[in-house]
């Protein structure tokens, strides 16, 4: 499991699910949660209370910590990670889930003065 952001192993930290159907799209360290957001995601300081936990956007990807469970198989005790998703699990939209992976950034959050393509005036 490989951080999308640094491309280190990502440890046991945070999974990248799509709103849309569930798949896993990636991993976030620990170290690049703290660096990219500090503590906003760990503590639930967002502004948003739906959608994007850092603007006013659509959920694109939600972000569910792992959490160790002990399990006892066959007479021994193994440690599993498992994530939940539930609505309340934080998520960012796809600007913003963009700057984890380095794609492409879109223009949707025009800069004050500078214009959106297809949008310039004459």
């Amino acid at each position: 499991m490989k951080c999308n952001k640094c491309g280190l192993r990502s440890g046991y930290n945070r999974v990248l699910v799509a709103v849309d159907d569930g798949r896993e799209l990636g991993f976030l360290c620990r170290r690049c949660e703290a660096t990219q957001y500090g503590e906003t995601l760990r503590e639930g300081l967002w502004a948003e209370t739906d959608g994007c936990a850092l603007c006013a956007r659509d959920s694109f990807v939600r972000l569910p910590e792992w959490s160790p469970r002990l399990v006892e198989e066959d007479d021994h005790l193994r440690l599993r990670n498992e994530y939940t998703v539930t609505e309340e699990t934080v998520s960012l939209c796809d600007e913003h889930y963009a700057t984890l992976t380095g794609e492409a950034r879109r223009e949707t959050h025009p800069t004050e003065g500078h214009a959106t393509p297809g949008t310039e005036r004459s």
